[in-house]
């Protein structure tokens, strides 16, 4: 909700089977009207992950959208997972998420349907740049069919992650997800808070003195400059 922030958050109803396993740990977290599918504490939770030697990490978003891409600048891997009848390969082929995707998972592959979505995510996986590859695995959860397969697929990737300049690639992830949140952050301060300074900007901008483009440089401007400043005091 974004009026309340809150939610009514199933995992622990859908991962009933491990919910008690003493070796996986589950939190539940409300987007809270953060766009992208994330909240804005999922790097920090991520990080507190990381430092308690969590093996793996496996974060879930809110839902499945074109824009709700915010993912893959927090995780190793991203993984889509689709299902079949729902018409997300559809929007797969128009843009987003396939830009974004390791693996393109599609789910429920006992259903009929399951192997015509199979083929036309293919194809417009192939119809995009190759500059990016992209595995297209098919599952059932409830037949327990496919998961091994994803699952060292998924490992096999990790390690090759690891052997790489991993520390060199979550900065680089955590500098655009905090750049993320910074701007969504000013977007809502902009917008929901009263203030004079403010006002006096807008008026200005109403009457064509200031131009939009000129303004919100001046803001960035000065958020680097405070940055700066902080650095240098320090």
């Amino acid at each position: 909700s974004r009026v309340s922030g809150g939610a009514i958050l199933g995992d622990r109803v859908r991962m009933a089977t491990h919910c008690d396993d003493d070796q996986i740990f589950i939190r539940s977290v409300a987007a809270r009207g953060h766009y992208g599918g994330l909240s804005a504490t999922a790097l920090s939770i991520v990080q507190l992950f990381d430092a308690a030697m969590w093996d793996i990490v496996l974060v879930e978003t809110v839902g499945t959208g074109q824009s709700e891409t915010a993912i893959s600048e927090l995780a190793d891997t991203t993984v889509i997972v689709s299902s079949p009848g729902l018409g997300d390969e559809i929007q797969a082929i128009k843009a987003g998420l396939l830009e974004v995707a390791d693996f393109v998972v599609v789910n429920k592959s006992d259903l009929q349907g399951a192997d015509v979505a199979l083929s036309e995510i293919q194809t417009a996986i192939a119809l995009r740049d190759a500059s990016k590859t992209t595995t297209v695995l098919k599952t059932s959860a409830t037949q327990n069919q496919g998961i091994s397969q994803l699952a060292s697929a998924l490992d096999e990737r990790g390690e090759k992650i690891l052997s790489q300049n991993r520390s060199g690639l979550a900065r680089a992830r955590s500098r655009r997800f905090m750049a993320k949140v910074v701007a969504e952050t000013v977007a809502t301060k902009i917008t929901d808070h009263d203030s004079l300074q403010i006002d006096e900007v807008l008026i200005q901008l109403q009457s064509g003195a200031l131009n939009l483009e000129s303004t919100a440089e001046q803001i960035v401007q000065q958020l680097a400059n405070a940055l700066l400043d902080s650095d240098t005091t320090e």
